[in-house]
């Protein structure tokens, strides 16, 4: 890590430390590191707004593993997306899986399961698509919502086919929509323009609905291997990863990947035509993951080559919907916010 780095962090933990609630002084901390240090380019050994030195961070990661929990489940009902973002596997002309759908049933029967393990943790009614490309959504984020009250349920959307009707609709379900604006010129596309100008109109829509301007040609982290755009520079990164400690992705057809950056479903963790999930996230499958990925990432084919890194939280705790809001808009720079 550069000197100059170093000195803004030390100078960013000077200005947080008067925020008294240890959670809000973590999340405003990480986005202003993020903010003000993230790097251009993504470089593995510079994780987004993440200074801890290897040996610390794996520690934590090794201890995340003994607790570990679903704190986030990633539902795809459809597998396709609209962008053409250069770093994205699945993006317009870089799509190679099979066309699938998930079936009402299986919805409901995933939101079941969730019912019967109490969740109240992060619902993402999305995975590696455009999840308005199924006009199910809202009514998905209706069900979820009415079963599962104290649950997250949020999307991540380019908002390229979100009218400002079926924005309104979506709102009324979700506690959260996050709209990427992808773009080459840095202009807001005209879905996503009426939608910021609504807001700016309706000032309380602003309060579960964050825009962000994103470029299509980012260069981000590898994606297991499968960014399009980082082809000619992968390796295997010293970060043990913590992801599959806490996260939970479903494709279409009941099936469930290692993570969110196994785009093309490498591995299958489970199926949840045959099991529940509570039976999966404790199976013998799960439990031989959970040896390896302490071990480091070229122990498993499709982590050798994936330097994504995230914050790795040192325990887990119980957020309310309203708390995880406030986060979610610490962590993410909305064009909304300031208006």
């Amino acid at each position: 890590m550069s000197k100059n780095k170093i000195d803004i962090i030390d100078l960013i933990n000077k200005i947080v430390w008067w925020i008294p609630i240890k959670k809000y002084r973590d999340a405003f901390r990480n986005y202003l590191v993020d903010k003000y240090t993230k790097p251009n380019i993504y470089t593995p050994d510079i994780p987004y707004g993440y200074s801890l030195d290897i040996d610390t961070h794996n520690e934590k990661v090794i201890n995340l593993y003994k607790i570990r929990r679903i704190e986030h489940i990633l539902i795809e009902t459809i597998n396709r997306c609209n962008g053409k973002c250069s770093f994205c596997p699945v993006s317009v002309g870089n799509e190679k899986r099979e066309y699938k759908k998930m079936s009402s049933e299986l919805f409901n029967k995933i939101i079941d399961d969730l019912v019967e393990i109490k969740y109240k943790g992060n619902v993402g009614i999305f995975f590696t698509n455009e999840p308005f490309l199924d006009d199910r959504i809202t009514e998905f984020a209706k069900i979820a919502k009415s079963k599962l009250p104290e649950a997250f349920i949020h999307v991540l959307t380019n908002g390229s086919v979100l009218s400002l009707e079926k924005y309104k609709e979506a709102y009324k379900y979700l506690d959260l929509i996050l709209i990427n604006n992808y773009s080459k010129d840095n202009k807001l596309k005209d879905t996503n323009k009426a939608i910021y100008e609504f807001c700016l109109k309706n000032p309380e829509y602003k309060e579960k609905t964050i825009i962000q301007m994103r470029e299509e040609e980012q260069i981000l982290s590898s994606r297991a291997g499968n960014a399009p755009n980082r082809q000619d520079n992968l390796k295997t990164v010293p970060y043990l990863c913590h992801v599959p400690a806490v996260q939970f992705a479903i494709r279409p057809d009941g099936k469930v990947s290692l993570c969110c950056c196994d785009t093309y479903g490498e591995m299958t963790m489970g199926d949840l035509t045959k099991n529940s999930i509570n039976e999966i996230w404790n199976s013998d499958t799960y439990k031989k993951l959970n040896k390896l990925m302490v071990k480091g990432r070229n122990k498993i084919k499709i982590c050798k080559y994936c330097d994504f890194i995230d914050y790795v939280p040192d325990k887990l705790e119980d957020y309310t919907v309203e708390e995880k809001i406030k986060s979610y808009k610490l962590n993410n720079q909305s064009i909304l916010e300031n208006k």
